[in-house]
């Protein structure tokens, strides 16, 4: 049976739904690029809904095309498009798992929930970890601090909510929470790096914009921030590709700041 197929079902099995179902929910906005291979992880035997924040660049479409159910809603917050997704998006699972389009959960993510989680889970939410990947291969020293996401939720236990701090994501704080091992794969770029390059000079370009008194520029930084991922936080122990990244997060820090400096 296939997603879309599988999509109709769960839209109309809300009387019957089994409490240990599991939807996958992909929220979109401008990833053309990047959802062809988060929806290819993803086993067959689980049905996904796309909600799309407003694309400009054929995102629906494309899942569409490859036979998706997708749903249209303005982005508001994070939390709001997942609440949407809990509530609102047709959704009747007893589970939900929320995937970013440039995300990649692996198998043995699946299996886990089949193997610890269906058999009667003691938990409203689990923190799944993040992992980032260079050229193919996961970074085990990318100099970046540890991350967690509250990804696999009860449906009918959580709200999510906006963090105090503005960045990363919450839930509400009743839902009883739990830990995932098995982490999912972030690329650190898809495609050619020329594009990826590009990419950071919008983000810079953007960020002035946003921030027009942040003018000031020390070069040291460049140096700085390669030093940093590649000797202080081990990137090192990585080999070529550590360097790779190193280096990427230096250009980086250099094109931020020739942008500002103008």
């Amino acid at each position: 049976m296939s997603h879309a197929e599988l999509s109709e079902v769960d839209d109309n099995a809300a009387a019957g739904v089994r409490d240990d179902a599991l939807t996958v929910v992909i929220l979109t906005r401008n990833d053309v690029t990047h959802l062809p291979s988060c929806l290819a992880a993803i086993p067959t035997a689980y049905p996904v809904l796309v909600v799309d924040g407003g694309s400009e660049d054929g995102t629906p479409q494309l899942a569409e095309r490859l036979g998706y159910r997708v749903v249209r809603h303005a982005f508001r917050s994070y939390a709001d498009q997942r609440n949407f997704a809990l509530r609102d998006g047709g959704v009747s699972s007893g589970w939900v798992l929320f995937a970013d389009p440039d995300e990649v959960f692996p198998q043995a993510f699946f299996d886990w929930f089949e193997g610890s989680v269906k058999p009667g889970a003691a938990f409203d939410v689990a923190q799944v970890p993040g992992a980032l990947a260079l050229d193919g291969e996961n970074l085990r020293y990318p100099g970046e601090a540890p991350f967690c996401r509250p990804r696999l939720v009860r449906r009918a236990a959580v709200t999510f909510v906006e963090p105090p701090s503005g960045r990363g994501e919450a839930v509400n704080a009743e839902a009883r929470e739990a830990a995932c091992a098995i982490p999912f794969v972030t690329p650190v770029y898809e495609g050619r790096i020329g594009d990826w390059m590009r990419q950071q000079i919008g983000v810079a370009e953007a960020e002035v914009v946003r921030y027009p008194g942040r003018r000031r520029f020390v070069w040291a930084r460049v140096l700085a921030r390669f030093l940093y991922h590649y000797v202080v936080r081990g990137g090192f122990r990585d080999g070529r590709k550590g360097f790779k990244y190193a280096a990427m997060q230096a250009w980086l820090e250099l094109t931020r700041g020739l942008v500002r400096a103008g």
